[in-house]
């Protein structure tokens, strides 16, 4: 998981991953759980749209967030532009 990784490697405070398919989010919370309790703690896991007003604002998963990193090899041109013009709203 990219999110593990950042806190492995980059030693990242806190990273979140926010995955829209409950079978891939699924896969990531059960990952985790193997993980070294110094890491696990530092991963929230959220399922649902990245591209949503509401995970960016006050309570959402990624409210706060200073750096984000998409893996965007299945998203579409739409979908990408919704995500930069969300995050351009934002000040992100």
């Amino acid at each position: 998981m990219a999110v593990t990784q950042a806190v492995v490697d980059f030693d990242v405070a806190t990273a979140c991953g926010v995955e829209l398919s409950g079978t891939r989010h699924e896969t990531a919370t059960n990952a985790l759980a193997l993980q070294p309790e110094g890491v696990a703690s530092r991963v929230r896991l959220a399922r649902g749209d990245c591209a949503a007003d509401d995970a960016w604002t006050a309570g959402g998963a990624l409210h706060g967030a200073t750096v984000v990193w998409l893996c965007s090899e299945l998203f579409n041109d739409e979908l990408m532009c919704a995500g930069a013009c969300n995050r351009m709203a934002w000040g992100l």
